[in-house]
């Protein structure tokens, strides 16, 4: 997952300003990945993961 993967997100981001609040693009991949200013990458497994 790369930085340009979440170019949409941040323009939304941008655009709604404050009201801003959470943005994430699902991956077939296993970490979780920071970006900026509430943007993240999350595994698609997440989805069906059992938590506790």
């Amino acid at each position: 997952m790369l930085q340009r993967d979440v170019r949409g997100l941040q323009a939304m981001a941008n655009a709604v300003g404050k009201r801003w609040l959470r943005g994430v693009v699902l991956y077939t991949g296993t970490q979780v990945i920071p970006f900026a200013g509430n943007l993240h990458g999350l595994p698609l497994a997440l989805l069906w993961a059992k938590h506790r």
